[in-house]
């Protein structure tokens, strides 16, 4: 009987490590989402910051050469 009891004890701290383990990793997924929504904001902002200066370069390089002696 002292060994059914060690497995049940044994069995049952499996269990909670499991539940812990599956907790940690929900836990670990939400913050992986919210790391890859900010980094995706990030990335989006840049890219609206590259595209205005490609857009004033693009100004720039039409312009006459009058404009770029005044």
């Amino acid at each position: 009987t002292r060994r059914a009891v060690l497995e049940a004890e044994f069995e049952a701290r499996q269990r909670a490590w499991q539940r812990s383990i599956d907790e940690l990793r929900a836990e670990a997924d939400k913050l992986v989402a919210k790391e890859k929504a900010d980094i995706e904001t990030r990335i989006s902002v840049l890219k609206a910051q590259a595209d205005q200066a490609k857009a004033r370069v693009g100004r720039l390089q039409e312009a006459s050469r009058g404009a770029w002696e005044t």
